[in-house]
């Protein structure tokens, strides 16, 4: 094994160590739980979604449609935007839903990410609210619960799959602090319905760890 492998593991395992204690750490203000950490304990109950649960249709054999121009987008965003289709398309990395392509990137400031989400079939852009301004890295999350969420700890913000209509997001949805949350939501008729969500605002009373 390579010393570059063998330091990215270490890595990696510290990372994974973090985030299984984020829960679980002494704080000098009383030992509370920041109100914004979600704990596996906030989903013991709950029936989550699942990416099976919402196939998506394979789509036929078809060349996917790559248009040059974001509608109102001036030329340098048009340019920035057009370069990350491409690069998402060239790795298939962004493939989502059957035959469309999710793309997203930052460019609004404090780990805040854009979206958007491409029909490979004609070239047709789509621009959801939901996820427009999206400030990723908000929440921390234990290993445990996201192996039941079924997403990489890893991974910034969104996790998709190519033959499923789910979309799970992670974050603070339109940069507002009273969204922080873990949201799921499917994508169909080209437009995005939410399935569930779990908010947890920084504003709301801190609470008392269990002895």
């Amino acid at each position: 094994m390579s010393r570059a492998t063998l330091c990215a593991l270490t890595l990696l395992a510290a990372s994974g160590a973090a985030l299984a204690q984020s829960c679980n750490r002494n704080e000098d203000d009383g030992d509370h739980l920041h109100p914004w950490e979600f704990c596996d304990d906030d989903f013991r109950r709950r029936q989550l979604a699942q990416f099976k649960d919402f196939p998506a249709e394979p789509a036929a054999r078809f060349t996917p449609v790559l248009t040059q121009r974001l509608a109102g987008a001036d030329a340098a965003t048009n340019a920035a935007w057009m370069e990350a289709i491409r690069r998402e398309l060239q790795s298939q990395q962004g493939l989502f839903a059957g035959h469309y392509l999710f793309v997203h990137r930052g460019g609004c400031g404090a780990g805040c990410h854009q979206s958007l989400i491409v029909d490979l079939r004609n070239g047709r852009i789509h621009a959801p609210d939901q996820i427009n301004l999206v400030q990723a890295n908000v929440n921390n999350l234990t290993p445990t619960l996201c192996k039941k969420l079924d997403i990489d700890c890893m991974q910034d913000t969104y996790t998709f799959r190519k033959d499923s209509k789910l979309l799970v997001v992670v974050g603070a949805l339109g940069e507002d602090a009273e969204k922080r949350g873990i949201y799921h939501f499917r994508w169909d008729d080209d437009k995005l319905a939410l399935v569930s969500k779990l908010e947890k605002s920084p504003y709301d009373k801190p609470t008392k760890r269990a002895r």
